[in-house]
C-alpha cells in the first residue's frame, strides 16, 4: 500500500511587520492634527485625530517577516542616512487625512532599498502592493476614517502649523500588531557611524 510522503514543514513567515519613521509627540504635527479635527468637528463631521504618540511615516509594510529577516534587511544599507523631511500639504489619502511629505531622495532611496532587501530575504510581501516603491507616497496620518464625500474645500491650517515645515527624526521603528514597537534602530549621522539597534 503506497505511503504518502510527509508534508513539508512550512517555512516560518513571521508576523506582520511595520517599518516606519517615528515622530512621537511632535508639536507641529500635534497642532496640525488638532486643527484639522476641530475644523471637521465644527462642520458636523465626526473624525478622530491621530494620537500624538503614534505619528509616523511608514516605509514598509510586510504581511510576514521574522526578526532575523528584518535584521538582514538592515545589514549593509547605504550610509549615512540623512533626510530632509518636509511636510508640504494636507490631503486625503484613502480614508485618512494626511500630511504629504516632499519626496526627499534619501527617504525614497531608503524605502526602495528596504523593499528590495525584503524580497531578497524572503519576507512575505503585502498582497496589495502597499510598499511598492513605484507607488510609494510618503505621508503622516493626521485623521483616520474621514467619511466619504467630505472635502477640504475652504480649510486653511492655522499659521503656526501651516505647511510647509521641517520634521526631524533619528529613529526607524520595527512594529508588529497595531504598530506595537518591537525594536528601535538609531540612524547614523556620518559615514563612520553604524546603525544602532536598541
Amino acid at each position: 500500500k503506497p505511503v504518502a510522503a510527509p508534508a513539508a514543514t512550512p517555512q516560518a513567515k513571521g508576523d506582520a511587520a511595520y517599518i516606519y519613521l517615528a515622530f512621537p509627540n511632535d508639536s507641529m504635527l500635534t497642532a496640525l492634527a488638532r486643527a484639522c479635527e476641530r475644523a471637521f468637528t465644527q462642520a458636523g463631521v465626526p473624525v478622530e485625530a491621530q494620537k500624538p504618540s503614534r505619528f509616523h511615516c511608514t516605509l514598509l509594510y510586510l504581511d510576514g517577516a521574522t526578526d532575523e529577516q528584518v535584521d538582514e534587511m538592515f545589514a549593509g544599507l547605504s550610509l549615512p542616512l540623512v533626510f530632509h523631511l518636509e511636510g508640504v500639504g494636507v490631503e486625503r489619502l484613502g480614508e485618512a487625512l494626511v500630511l504629504r511629505l516632499a519626496p526627499d531622495p534619501a527617504l525614497l532611496r531608503l524605502q526602495r532599498d528596504l523593499w528590495v532587501r525584503s524580497k531578497r530575504v524572503g519576507a512575505t510581501q503585502n498582497e496589495k502592493g502597499f510598499s511598492d516603491p513605484d507607488g510609494y507616497k510618503p505621508h503622516i496620518s493626521l485623521l483616520a476614517k474621514v467619511p466619504d464625500g467630505v472635502t477640504l474645500e475652504g480649510f486653511e491650517p492655522p499659521v503656526g502649523c501651516r505647511p510647509p515645515f521641517h520634521l526631524n527624526t533619528s529613529r526607524i521603528i520595527l512594529g508588529r500588531e497595531d504598530y506595537k514597537r518591537v525594536r528601535t534602530i538609531a540612524l547614523p549621522a556620518t559615514a563612520s557611524d553604524r546603525l544602532f539597534v536598541e
